[in-house]
């Protein structure tokens, strides 16, 4: 194993946030131990001046984020709370599918279960949610703009 290696799982023993360890195994390869070139984006965060409807980051959580990987996926995470049906916010046109229609997504509340779904023109929507539930998740949340 090389030294470079053996440095990267020290530093990620170290690491207490899962991502953050995530992304420091990832630049190296797992056969050669060669750094690994990621051009993925980082996370971008959605502030709540950027949300609609009432809705906005529950504080102590993750925030809300969106990324593009790679290979051309987008991803969600963080947590949303408050809020009514309708527009959670928009993405930018880069970060918006080619489908026709809406992609819908389930999410885990906290006390139940929702109903997002992504819009061709970038709107991430809350269809349906649980009364009781006064967050969501957005970890679920991936889709493809290739």
């Amino acid at each position: 194993m090389s030294l470079d290696v053996k440095q990267a799982i020290l530093e990620v023993n170290a690491v207490r946030d899962t991502d953050q360890a995530t992304e420091r195994l990832a630049l190296f390869d797992g056969v050669t131990g060669a750094p690994y070139p990621f051009s993925g984006e980082a996370w971008r965060d959605i502030i709540d001046e950027e949300m609609e409807n009432d809705w906005h980051h529950l504080v102590d959580n993750p925030p809300p984020q969106f990324r593009k990987r790679p290979n051309g996926h987008v991803e969600l995470r963080g947590v949303v709370a408050g809020g009514s049906l309708g527009v959670i916010f928009t993405m930018p046109e880069t970060y918006r599918h080619n489908y026709i229609g809406a992609l819908h997504f389930p999410v885990c509340g906290q006390w139940g279960f929702g109903r997002f779904c992504i819009m061709p023109d970038g709107d991430v929507c809350a269809i349906t949610k649980d009364n009781q539930s006064e967050w969501f998740s957005l970890s679920s949340i991936m889709f493809s703009v290739s």
